[in-house]
């Protein structure tokens, strides 16, 4: 299937279906990020998490804690990065 026909959520939900990791839509996102913009990338993850595995099992809330991990480690890496 080409991602690139796609857009929006469809597309990374493609994408990382594709690539088999959420890494690649989290990238590394800014060391600010302001409460709502977390929220949405957070969101999107959880989303993302539960789409790859067809929205099969799973848990919500655990989709949502991993996602939020995630991000929180992405940012913790590029504050050391601005730090050095």
């Amino acid at each position: 299937m080409a991602c690139s026909n796609l857009a929006g959520t469809t597309r990374r939900v493609c994408q990382v279906r594709e690539r088999g990791s959420l890494n690649d839509f989290i990238a590394q996102p800014p060391a600010t990020l302001t409460a709502e913009e977390r929220y949405n990338r957070i969101a999107e993850a959880a989303y993302l998490r539960a789409a790859a595995r067809g929205f099969a099992g799973g848990d919500p809330l655990q989709d949502w804690l991993e996602a939020e991990a995630n991000l929180m480690r992405f940012v913790e890496q590029g504050l050391e990065t601005e730090r050095s």
